[in-house]
């Protein structure tokens, strides 16, 4: 009787391990999964933000490459006043040469026309005007009525002619 007892509790326990173990092995895969599933998120995320940064840096080799002379950068910064429909009440403009390879224009404007005038005339700087252009600086004040002025300092960076 002793010995059938024991050889049902062995065989029961021989039984149970196993059901055991394979609830552990499923708690451990579905934690193993779940920690896979999140690593192939933030790749993902990582593999996005590297394409946008792709992007962004294929353009702004793009506007790095363009040679721009003095006489066709001030032509075009007319276009893009004129386009805007702002005021250019002063510029200076002058060539730094900071790198041998590229050439740097700094000019100071000051314009003035409404907020929206002034926003979209800074949208077109970026998108419309040859070689790479940064803006250093703004001041806004306010005007008459809508009006405002804005002084800003803005470099453009091109290929140095040869």
């Amino acid at each position: 009787m002793v010995l059938s007892t024991v050889l049902m509790l062995l065989i029961s326990l021989l039984l149970w391990v196993p059901a055991y173990l394979d609830k552990e092995r499923y708690a451990n895969d579905t934690q193993n999964l779940r920690y896979e599933i999140s690593t192939l998120k933030a790749k993902t995320e990582i593999a996005k933000t590297l394409q946008r940064n792709r992007s962004a840096l294929t353009e702004v080799t793009k506007r790095l490459s363009q040679s721009v002379s003095q006489a066709t950068l001030i032509k075009e910064l007319n276009s893009v006043v004129s386009t805007s429909g702002v005021i250019m009440t002063e510029q200076s403009f002058r060539e730094v040469s900071e790198y041998d390879e590229m050439s740097v224009y700094r000019q100071s404007l000051i314009i003035r026309g409404s907020y929206g005038k002034i926003r979209y005339f800074m949208s077109l700087l970026s998108t419309a005007m040859p070689g790479l252009n940064v803006i250093g600086r703004v001041d806004i004040n306010k005007e008459d009525g809508t009006e405002v002025s804005a002084h800003l300092d803005l470099d453009t960076y091109s290929v140095r002619l040869k």
